[in-house]
């Protein structure tokens, strides 16, 4: 609800960045990556997503995770034929861009990745998606002394938002996924400078887990322009993701 921005809570679902914090291994990317920029391109095919990592070659994973999909999952392919380009070899279908089949002629691609500190020239996304844009190695040399991997990932965050498509309707966003590694770390930097100093406005949202029917509640808020959600491993004594 909170990645589909269906909470019901308008301060949530409309702010412009949405940062999701959890640990490693919870399907935040499987979820919140690979598998919403499919199903906002199977809504809109005429969409521009670019995915973001710390790695371009992370990037390209998760890109080729995607692609796989529209080329083999039958089941997707049956639902969506419209957007099947007809011929792979004849639109956009490399590593690092793929372009589904349109009804207009916007330059962009469909999806399109790119490494922390990198840049796109000439194109401008409607959404973009940056997962885990530090992870252990910045940690390890901030232990150490050394921020200057932090702080290139921390300037590099400011480009996003001019990047965007400002025409994009209702509005174009941004969506922070990651890991905490450490205090003072490029998560926490976005929410300072994103943040404009304000109070958290803080929600209780509450629903059922499908299958149990177990009721569950997870505070959520927003400060400035960002919506939280964050989760740790273990909360109350409890293991999150047991599994």
């Amino acid at each position: 609800r909170f990645l589909e921005r269906k909470t019901g809570i308008p301060a949530i679902d409309i702010a412009p960045i949405q940062k999701i914090e959890a640990p490693r291994g919870s399907g935040k990317s499987i979820c919140g990556t690979i598998g919403h920029a499919i199903q906002m391109a199977c809504r809109d095919p005429n969409i521009a997503i670019l995915i973001a990592n710390e790695k371009e070659e992370t990037a390209i994973g998760f890109l080729a995770s995607i692609k796989y999909h529209f080329e083999s999952n039958e089941f997707l392919r049956a639902l969506f034929p419209e957007i099947i380009p007809r011929d792979f070899n004849q639109t956009t279908w490399s590593a690092t861009k793929a372009t589904l089949a349109r009804t207009t002629g916007r330059p962009e691609p469909t999806f399109q990745v790119i490494g922390v500190g990198g840049s796109v020239v000439g194109t401008h996304p409607d959404v973009i998606l940056c997962d885990d844009p530090i992870a252990r190695e910045a940690m390890e040399n901030a232990r150490a002394g050394s921020w200057q991997i932090m702080e290139k990932a921390n300037r590099w965050t400011h480009q996003l938002k001019p990047l965007l498509n400002t025409q994009y309707k209702p509005f174009p966003w941004i969506r922070v996924i990651g890991t905490r590694w450490w205090h003072a770390d490029t998560h926490e930097h976005i929410e300072e400078v994103f943040g404009h100093g304000e109070e958290p406005q803080r929600f209780l949202l509450r629903f059922a887990l499908p299958q149990s029917g177990k009721k569950v509640a997870r505070e959520i808020y927003r400060v400035g322009d960002i919506a939280v959600y964050r989760t740790a491993a273990i909360e109350a004594g409890q293991l999150v993701f047991p599994d």
